[in-house]
């Protein structure tokens, strides 16, 4: 699933920093709607999470 900035941050307790650092490093890739706003795709983001040291997902 697609999620705006707000959504990830809000789900899965990450900075606009975060995301971003990970986008330049070639971790996590960005889709663009038609107007030029990011998503990012929830499946990545847990996959990331998933391998990350001390991060845990939380479900709301």
């Amino acid at each position: 699933m697609l999620l705006r900035l707000s959504e990830v941050e809000q789900k899965y307790r990450l900075s606009k920093t975060t995301l971003h650092r990970w986008l330049r490093d070639g971790k996590l890739t960005d889709h663009r709607t038609v107007g030029g706003h990011r998503r990012y795709d929830s499946a990545e983001i847990e996959a990331l999470l998933s391998v990350s040291d001390g991060v845990t997902v939380t479900d709301k």
